[in-house]
C-alpha cells in the first residue's frame, strides 16, 4: 500500500460560500434588528485598493442609522432573502457538495439581549436548511460573521462587554437545539483573527467608547472565545455528531528580508496571527501570548472561570486564503502590522496573487494542529469589477444596433458591407491598442548580491520591478471627466442663457460640443480634458508608487539596479523612468478617449458604450480576471497538496 495519497478522498466536501450579510439582504424583514454590516457604507470616490473597514465611532453609528441618501449596499444584498430556492437550484448544477452560510444573529435575536428568539427568523433559516439538504448539499453555519446587532455596540460595547458572552451563548443554544440535528458542521466566528481591519465588524467596539482601542480589541477577542468555547461545550453535550470549528483569516506573511531580525519578527508577527486557533484548538493561551501584551502594555482581564472554559477544545480547523503579505523589524514594533509583498503580482484589491502561500498555509496549520482542516474561503476577489463589466457589455447589442442604424440601414449591401468591415477594423484596432496599453510594461532589472551565509554562498537572484505603461489605470479618466462634467452638472440646475460668456464656456466644458462641424470652436475644451488626463496620470501615480520606498527596500534587501547605485540614486532613476512611462500611458488614455468623442462628433452618433472609459475597464477587467484565474489553476494539480 502506497504511503502517498492519489488525489482527493470520496467524501471530500467541494462546496461554496456566502454570509448572511453579504446576500440575504431584508434587512426590515422579519422582524430582523439592524445588525453591524447594516451600515457598510459604500463610498465610490475611493480607489478600491484603499477601501476597507475601518473604525468608527457612535456618531458614525447614530449619523448612519438616520441617514435616508447614504448608500448601505448590504440592507439590500442580492435579496438571497426571496430568491434562495432558485439560487440552490444554481449551486446543485454546479456539483456542490456542500454549502456554507451564516445565519444573522439579529435576525434570531435584534437587540441581541432579548430572553426569546425571534420565531419568524428561525422559520427562516429552517426553510434554508432544509433546502440546502434537499439539493444535496451539507450544509456548513457559521453563526457569526460581521452580523452582530447593533444594538449591542450602542448599549453596550459590542464584544468589550462581558455581558455580550451569555447573549451569544444564548444565541448559540437556541441554534444548536433547532438545528443540530441536520447541521453536523459549524464555525463558530468567521475570522476569529481579524482584529485589525475588520475591527468594528468584528467586534462591534465603537473605538470612542474605549481608552485604548489596541488593548480592548485583545480583550474582546478574549471574550469572544470564552463564549465559543462555552457553545462548543453545550454543542458536544447535546449531539456527539456535531463538529465545531473554528476559523482564521489565513494569509501568511514571509519575512521582507532573509535578516534575522527581521525573520524573528515575522515569526513574531504569524504567531499572534494563530493566536485565537492556538487558544481554540490547544485550550489554553500560549505563552508568546502574554509576552506580547507585556511589551505592549495591553491589561486582559479573565473570569474566574475562563481558564477551564477554554478547555472546550474546537473538532476542526478552517480559514481563509487571499493573499500573503510581508513582515520586518519595524512594521513588527510598530503596530505589529505587515505590508504588500511588491515581488508578486495583485488584484485590482491589492491583494497579491500567491498559489504557493496556499501550499505553504496548509503545511503550517497541519503540522501545528494535526487535525482537519476546511479552506472555507479562496477565490478571485474581483466580483464588484465584473458586475460593472457585465453592465457594460450588457449595453452592446444597443450600440450594435445604433451603428447600423447610422452607417448601414438603406444603403446597398456594397455601401454597407464596406461600412460594416471598417467599423470592425476599427473596434478591433482599438481593443487590440486597449489590450496593449494595459499590459505593456518596462521591466526595470535587478539583481541581488552574493553573501556567505554559513559556509554557503546565497543569493545572486535576478529579478525585475515591473513598470507598468498605464500605471495609473482609468483613474485619469474619470477624474478628468467627472471634473470637466461638474459645472455641466450644476448649470443644469438653472436657466443658463447659452449665448453668453459663460453659456459658451459651459458648452465648451460639454464633450457632445466636441469636433461637432457646425461649432468646431467649442472644441477647445477638448484641449481642457486632455491635461487634465496628464495632470491625473501624474497625480495618481504619486501617490500609488513610491519609487524612494522601492529604493529603500531593495536596499535592505542588498538589492540593486546594475549601473545604479543603491538608495537616493536609484530613486532618482525610478523618477526618470516614471515621467515619461506616464506620459506615454497618459497619450494611450488619450487616444483611446478620443475616438468615440470624434465619431460621435463627426457622424452625429450617440456615444457607444466599448469606447473610452468602458473599453478601458472591459479589458483591464478581463485581464485581471484571466490572471488570477490561471493563478488559481496553477494549484490544480492537487495530488501535489497531498504528496508531503
Amino acid at each position: 500500500m502506497s504511503r502517498v495519497p492519489e488525489g482527493f478522498p470520496k467524501d471530500f466536501l467541494w462546496g461554496g460560500a456566502f454570509a448572511a450579510n453579504q446576500m440575504e439582504g431584508a434587512y426590515d424583514v422579519g422582524g430582523k434588528g439592524l445588525c453591524i454590516a447594516d451600515i457598510n457604507e459604500f463610498v465610490d470616490d475611493i480607489p478600491l485598493d484603499k477601501k476597507y473597514n475601518g473604525e468608527v465611532t457612535t456618531q458614525y453609528i447614530k449619523d448612519a442609522i438616520a441617514s435616508k441618501d447614504r448608500v448601505f449596499p448590504k440592507r439590500w444584498g442580492i435579496d438571497f432573502y426571496h430568491t434562495y430556492k432558485e439560487d440552490l437550484k444554481l449551486l446543485k448544477e454546479l456539483g456542490l457538495k456542500t454549502y456554507r452560510t451564516s445565519i444573522n444573529w439579529a435576525r434570531i435575536f435584534p437587540h441581541g439581549d432579548e430572553t426569546e428568539p425571534n420565531e419568524e427568523g428561525l422559520k427562516f433559516y429552517e426553510d434554508l436548511i432544509n433546502e440546502i439538504i434537499a439539493n444535496g448539499m451539507e450544509p456548513m453555519i457559521t453563526i457569526s460573521h460581521y452580523e452582530m446587532p447593533l444594538y449591542l455596540t450602542t448599549h453596550y460595547k459590542g464584544w468589550y462587554s462581558r455581558e455580550v458572552i451569555d447573549f451569544f451563548y444564548r444565541y448559540c443554544k437556541v441554534l444548536f437545539d433547532r438545528f443540530g440535528d441536520r447541521v453536523k458542521l459549524w464555525i463558530i466566528v468567521n475570522q476569529i483573527n481579524l482584529i485589525a481591519v475588520e475591527s468594528f465588524n468584528h467586534l462591534g467596539v465603537a473605538e470612542d467608547l474605549v481608552e485604548n482601542i489596541a488593548e480592548a480589541k485583545y480583550q474582546a477577542v478574549h471574550n469572544e472565545m470564552v463564549a465559543c468555547a462555552k457553545a462548543t461545550a453545550y454543542a458536544h453535550s447535546l449531539n456527539k455528531d456535531i463538529q465545531i470549528g473554528m476559523m482564521l483569516c489565513g494569509g501568511p506573511d514571509y519575512p521582507a528580508t532573509c535578516k534575522p531580525e527581521d525573520v524573528l519578527a515575522c515569526m513574531r508577527h504569524n504567531q499572534m496571527e494563530y493566536f485565537c486557533a492556538d487558544v481554540l484548538l490547544r485550550g489554553r493561551y500560549p505563552g508568546y501570548a502574554f509576552r506580547f501584551f507585556e511589551e505592549r502594555g495591553y491589561n486582559i482581564v479573565f473570569g474566574e472561570e475562563d481558564e477551564e472554559i477554554l478547555k472546550n477544545t474546537a473538532d476542526f480547523m478552517s480559514f481563509s486564503y487571499y493573499y500573503t503579505r510581508v513582515c520586518d523589524k519595524e512594521s513588527y514594533e510598530r503596530d505589529n502590522s505587515s505590508y504588500r509583498n511588491k515581488e508578486l503580482p495583485a488584484n485590482p484589491w491589492g491583494w497579491t496573487i500567491d498559489p504557493t502561500g496556499l501550499r505553504y498555509m496548509l503545511n503550517v496549520f497541519y503540522d501545528r494542529y494535526q487535525c482537519p482542516i476546511y479552506i472555507t474561503e479562496n477565490g478571485v476577489g474581483n466580483g464588484i469589477s465584473i458586475v460593472l463589466l457585465f453592465n457594460i457589455i450588457s449595453s452592446l447589442p444597443s450600440d450594435a444596433s445604433t451603428l447600423y442604424t447610422r452607417f448601414m440601414s438603406g444603403k446597398s449591401v456594397a455601401v454597407s458591407a464596406v461600412a460594416a468591415i471598417i467599423i470592425v477594423a476599427i473596434v478591433i484596432a482599438i481593443v487590440v491598442f486597449v489590450v496593449v496599453l494595459q499590459d505593456g510594461e518596462r521591466r526595470i532589472p535587478v539583481q541581488y548580491s552574493k553573501k556567505m551565509q554559513g559556509r554557503k554562498m546565497v543569493g545572486g537572484q535576478s529579478t525585475s520591478i515591473p513598470l507598468k505603461v498605464n500605471t495609473a489605470g482609468v483613474i485619469p479618466v474619470i477624474f478628468a471627466s467627472s471634473l470637466m462634467s461638474f459645472p455641466v452638472v450644476i448649470a443644469g440646475f438653472f436657466q443658463v442663457n447659452y449665448d453668453t460668456i459663460g453659456g459658451k464656456i459651459l458648452l465648451a466644458l460639454n464633450s457632445s460640443s466636441w469636433f461637432n462641424p457646425e461649432r468646431p470652436a467649442y472644441s477647445v475644451g477638448l484641449i481642457v480634458y486632455i491635461a487634465l488626463i496628464i495632470v491625473f496620470a501624474y497625480f495618481y501615480t504619486s501617490i500609488t508608487f513610491n519609487p524612494l520606498e522601492v529604493a529603500n527596500n531593495m536596499k535592505k534587501s542588498g538589492g540593486f539596479i546594475p549601473g545604479i547605485r543603491p538608495g537616493k540614486p536609484t530613486s532618482d532613476y525610478l523618477d526618470g523612468i516614471l515621467e515619461y512611462i506616464i506620459l506615454i500611458g497618459a497619450c494611450g488614455l488619450i487616444i483611446v478617449c478620443l475616438v468615440p468623442i470624434i465619431v460621435s462628433g463627426l457622424f452625429s452618433v450617440s456615444r457607444l458604450s466599448f469606447g473610452g472609459t468602458s473599453l478601458i475597464i472591459i479589458v483591464g477587467v478581463v485581464l485581471e480576471t484571466i490572471k488570477a484565474v490561471e493563478s488559481q489553476m496553477l494549484v490544480r494539480n492537487y495530488k501535489g497538496f497531498l504528496n508531503d
